[in-house]
């Protein structure tokens, strides 16, 4: 609890600091990028090893450092005109896991803790000025990313630039190298300005860059993204390490910011999910909340609260009819509560309808109830002799919706499935 308390009160001081920051605030070229910008909570990369040279790991330089006023005149100083200028030749020593040179920064809540990061509950923000000055061959480099800590440590997300595009690379899971792309369409050339701001409320991940906008809700992608930590990091991050000393990527950056705020009250993420179940088996309801922790989970079947559900899953075993019903949860922390959408769970024998109707544009509605990922012929009649297939379906959920358009001029008809 006391480790909890400790990390609350460094998220609380890092948004109020950010929060006072602004992006048109006046830079010093006297000055080392630790007094122009506030680097009280990042640490740095450098493209070289201990020893200066190319062949080790990549150096690191501490917050401490930074604050007091580091600068390196070939990787990581101020320019004329006062910008934070990162320098990362395609030569450069890489960091253990990577390819790739950087000279690029790691946000570090803890200034002496790297395991100290933040999760996608909450709103998270990185806020940046910058402008690509040079890039290797391949014309790519990365200007900002979330990075996971946890697990395989993917990045969550790389903000690439590549002669002249940009190009968000989203991770579709923690547990795959696979990215998904989300690119901008404006054209920025070398030395043009690029102002962009990389959020994360309650695992919906947002980037805008030059005024537009691209999101996911990563949550809802692979909900294993909410057992990752993350951290920030922005700079030089060279997609190149082929060619000569001379080669490499360039980036300077104008303003730099990062925020972190807890959001009170609870709010429903990914809702449980209705479905039939083969009876004597076992059946999960899941929920993902969010909100100010800690949060608290009250299942409830047709209103009435289900002995021992209160926890974020609610698990029925030996599933029978007297487990049929609506089910929902309530999740409650110290601002109030929300309550989820209702799922209902059915058994998934004997195959039948259920909720037939007319609709207000005279189409007939039912819902089929049969097992998951199960393929049945829907047919129609209007004498019980003669059958026509309307159709095959299936679902995963076993709950199949159906419509019947073609019912005007019928005294009766008849539905069957199998």
């Amino acid at each position: 609890m006391e480790a909890r308390q400790r990390l609350a009160c460094r998220l609380i001081v890092v948004a109020l600091f950010c929060a006072v920051s602004d992006l048109s605030y006046a830079l010093d070229p006297s000055q080392p990028p630790g007094v122009n910008f506030d680097l009280s909570h990042w640490k740095l990369t450098l493209p070289v090893d201990s020893s200066g040279g190319t062949t080790g790991t990549a150096a690191e330089v501490s917050v401490a450092q930074l604050v007091a006023g580091y600068t390196n005149a070939l990787y990581f100083y101020t320019g004329s005109d006062g910008a934070m200028v990162f320098w990362a030749p395609v030569t450069g020593a890489t960091t253990s896991g990577s390819t790739f040179p950087r000279s690029e920064l790691r946000e570090m809540l803890d200034p002496s803790d790297t395991s100290v990061n933040w999760t996608g509950f909450g709103t998270h923000v990185m806020d940046a000025q910058c402008e690509v000055t040079q890039v290797p061959s391949t014309g790519k480099v990365i200007i900002g990313q979330i990075h996971a800590f946890t697990g395989n440590a993917y990045p969550l997300i790389k903000l690439e630039y590549e002669n002249g595009t940009i190009d968000a690379l989203v991770k579709e899971s923690p547990n795959s190298d696979t990215d998904t792309h989300f690119p901008f369409a404006n054209v920025v050339g070398l030395s043009n300005s690029i102002t962009y701001e990389i959020k994360m409320v309650d695992g919906l991940l947002s980037v805008t860059v030059n005024g537009a906008r691209q999101s996911v809700n990563v949550f809802q992608t692979d909900p294993a993204w909410t057992n990752q930590t993350l951290y920030f990091k922005a700079g030089d991050y060279c997609q190149d390490n082929s060619g000569s000393n001379a080669e490499g990527a360039g980036v300077s950056f104008y303003a730099l910011t990062a925020g972190h705020y807890t959001n009170a009250f609870p709010g429903i993420l990914t809702q449980p999910a209705s479905r039939t179940v083969g009876q004597g088996s076992s059946v999960s309801l899941n929920v993902v909340a969010g909100g100010a922790a800690p949060l608290t989970y009250r299942w409830r079947m047709n209103t009435a609260d289900v002995p021992g559900g209160t926890n974020s899953s609610l698990t029925i075993a030996g599933f029978q009819h007297t487990n049929e019903g609506n089910y929902d949860v309530v999740v409650t922390n110290a601002s109030g509560s929300v309550t989820s959408a209702v799922a209902t769970l059915y058994l998934d024998a004997p195959l039948r309808f259920a909720g037939c109707g007319i609709d207000a544009s005279n189409s007939f509605g039912a819902v089929l109830l049969g097992a998951g990922n199960t393929n049945y012929v829907i047919e129609d009649s209007t004498n019980l002799a003669d059958w026509v297939a309307l159709g095959t379906n299936s679902s995963t959920s076993g709950i199949i919706g159906f419509t019947d358009t073609n019912v005007s001029g019928f005294i009766r008809k008849f539905y069957r499935a199998h």
